[in-house]
């Protein structure tokens, strides 16, 4: 079979793509660097903190991480570097012993995973809403051009993917 044909091929693609994830999340500490363009990257962390409407309203954005992403990046923008710092987030969640799966449904439900937008995921927490289990999750995005700095906080319900809890910048 010709090269051309294997690379056209949309299912190839999808493999090859599936694949390339999977190497970013494995090899999580060569991503970070300048050589890579990785200068800043999400937190990730597991908290015993129930957070209720007030708190979560009091605690988002966390201003640290959005800072922190939105300099590093705003000049700095490729889909590489997403898909980079996606996967060092995942990384990071397998190394805390959580459902990498899972998270990879809780972005995919904060559309973090779209490739047309510009968006990046800033900050995660394993915590509780209000005594629900929740993934916490923060993105940056720059509206038409990655002009980041803007944000969007969700908690997403861990059962269920439900969005208890939706905060962004007005």
């Amino acid at each position: 079979m010709k090269k051309e044909l294997l690379i056209s091929n949309p299912y190839l693609k999808t493999i090859g793509l599936f694949l390339l994830l999977i190497y970013f999340a494995g090899c999580s500490e060569k991503l970070e660097g300048p050589e890579t363009g990785i200068t800043a990257i999400p937190v990730v962390k597991i908290t015993s903190t129930n957070y209720t409407a007030a708190t979560f309203a009091a605690t988002f954005p966390d201003t640290t991480t959005l800072n922190s992403i939105t300099q590093a990046y705003t000049n700095n923008y490729s889909e590489a570097i997403r898909l980079q710092l996606i996967g060092l987030m995942k990384s990071k969640v397998a190394k805390l012993g959580e459902d990498v799966n899972l998270f990879d449904s809780v972005i995919a439900n904060t559309g973090c995973n779209q490739s047309d937008k510009f968006v990046l995921p800033t900050y995660a927490e394993r915590a509780k809403y209000e005594g629900n289990d929740v993934w916490i999750l923060q993105l940056t995005y720059g509206i038409n051009a990655p002009n980041f700095g803007h944000y969007k906080c969700f908690a997403l319900d861990i059962e269920h993917l439900d969005t208890l809890v939706y905060l962004a910048c007005r």
